[in-house]
């Protein structure tokens, strides 16, 4: 429903990034997602999310402008022919799982962690970011913490009538499989998808259903592979 493009702020000499709704997604439900992703993201401060700068329309169009995360999509470094060494993914690990307590701490459920909607740096230190948060649902406690000046009042707290189909379902917890509802415990458990993938290449299921170690791929400490099946 929306583009992301690299852009320049001449006011502040600084580049940055810019989403901008597309024409066709006008809908109802397409903006009630577009200003509650902004307003989510001017409530969370993490090293692993992008801060974001402005949200307005101009010339009819909605847009929100962050911070330029540079890397690539997760999903370059999520294949059998290119995935990460186990101390990237264990960097990797701690700064997206920080991410989704931050999330969390807020009283928001991210629902869509995928490779798709992370950005990773490779370096002496690895970075990774989470972005794209149009997906996410809002509770109470989200509108009770946040920290402005002006409450958001009870109209403007408006939930879309209509779920919007996952794309990447292959992330998403067994009981959500089932029809049970995203919960912080359901991000927990697509993060330790996410970083499977990232250390093996590979789905963690084979096919007779069994669960496969990452060790049978990769060089992974014990700790580590622990962790993961968790």
């Amino acid at each position: 429903s929306a583009v992301v493009y690299r852009a320049s702020d001449r006011e502040l000499s600084r580049e940055v990034a810019v989403k901008v709704m597309r024409e066709g997604a006008t809908g109802n439900d397409d903006v009630i997602r577009f200003r509650r992703a902004a307003k989510v993201l001017s409530a969370l401060h993490h090293p692993s999310i992008p801060p974001i700068h402005h949200h307005g329309t101009h010339a009819g169009q909605r847009f929100v402008v962050t911070a330029l995360c540079t890397g690539k999509p997760a999903t370059d470094y999520a294949r059998p022919d290119n995935y990460l060494r186990p101390d990237e993914v264990l960097s990797i690990g701690v700064q997206l799982a920080g991410a989704l307590a931050a999330v969390h701490s807020k009283g928001v459920v991210y629902r869509d962690l995928h490779p798709g909607n992370v950005l990773i740096a490779r370096g002496d230190e690895p970075r990774a970011w989470i972005f794209d948060f149009d997906q996410a649902q809002v509770s109470a406690k989200f509108y009770v913490t946040l920290t402005e000046r002006w409450a958001t009042p009870p109209e403007e707290r408006r939930e879309p009538r209509r779920e919007k189909p996952l794309h990447a379902m292959d992330y998403a917890s067994p009981e959500v499989r089932g029809g049970a509802a995203f919960t912080t415990a359901s991000d927990v458990y697509a993060l330790g998808l996410l970083l499977y993938r990232l250390l093996t290449g590979r789905r963690p299921v084979s096919a007779l259903g069994e669960l496969v170690p990452p060790r049978k791929f990769c060089r992974c400490p014990l700790g580590l592979e622990g962790l993961i099946l968790a």
